[in-house]
């Protein structure tokens, strides 16, 4: 399913894409947070999410965010509206403009639709956007120094820490989907994500993979229940790796 929040109030779309994500995480505590804009957008990675199996069955929560300052990206996700509608992960799209016609389009299948402030559609310029996909390789790559550097850049661009948990935990659940096996199909995964995963897995073993995802998964698990702030100990998990 998908719902859509737009509108110029970015402060208020925000705040309740935020609420409406805590609001899912706690019904789906294993659920990961994957984020895409304009400047990380990816077709094969979109359809992937789509499409995608979660391992331990969780689901993926997928924020697309200001992705129409693109047309092929608008196109795009305008093209797999009805497959959006019936995916088993649950995807928020994001916009600070929609033209009339767009809107109508996307309401036709979505969960829900929320305007906040006006709604005119403004052409946004791509600028250097943090590259959140930048973290899932540094982690694949075992490179504690870059995967740090890479998160406080996150964090200064005022990225959430669930978001960034969540490519953490969406490339260590790719990677364990890929060990000991011979093909994308067999691992459930896109042919692009399954052959960078491939690239990756030489940097663990099938166990420490295995410990990777448990303390991901534990990290947001006792972050709920208020035993730690999850963005102070994702940096102690970083520091670890």
């Amino acid at each position: 399913m998908y719902y859509v929040l737009f509108g110029t109030d970015t402060i208020k779309a925000r705040a309740k894409l935020d609420e409406l994500v805590s609001s899912l995480r706690k019904k789906k505590e294993n659920a990961s947070v994957v984020s895409m804009n304009e400047e990380t957008f990816d077709e094969a990675l979109f359809e992937s999410f789509i499409v995608g199996q979660g391992l331990f069955e969780a689901k993926q929560i997928a924020i697309l965010n200001n992705l129409f300052v693109q047309d092929n990206a608008r196109e795009l996700v305008l093209q797999k509206r009805k497959e959006l509608q019936s995916s088993p992960n649950i995807f928020f799209v994001i916009e600070q403009g929609l033209d009339k016609a767009t809107l109508t389009k996307l309401e036709k299948y979505a969960e829900k639709t929320m305007q906040f402030g006006e709604s005119r559609a403004k052409k946004a310029t791509v600028g250097n956007a943090f590259n959140i996909f930048a973290l899932g390789d540094a982690l694949g790559m075992r490179d504690r120094k870059k995967l740090w550097v890479l998160y406080m850049k996150g964090r200064r661009a005022h990225i959430a820490p669930e978001e960034l948990h969540g490519i953490l935990f969406w490339q260590a659940k790719s990677m364990m989907l890929a060990y000991n096996v011979k093909n994308a199909t067999d691992a459930g995964l896109n042919p692009f994500v399954f052959q960078k995963a491939l690239s990756f897995i030489k940097n663990y073993s099938e166990k420490e993979l295995q410990s990777l995802l448990r303390k991901l998964i534990t990290l947001t698990h006792d972050a709920r229940r208020g035993f730690h702030d999850l963005d102070t100990a994702l940096e102690h998990f970083i520091l670890e790796l």
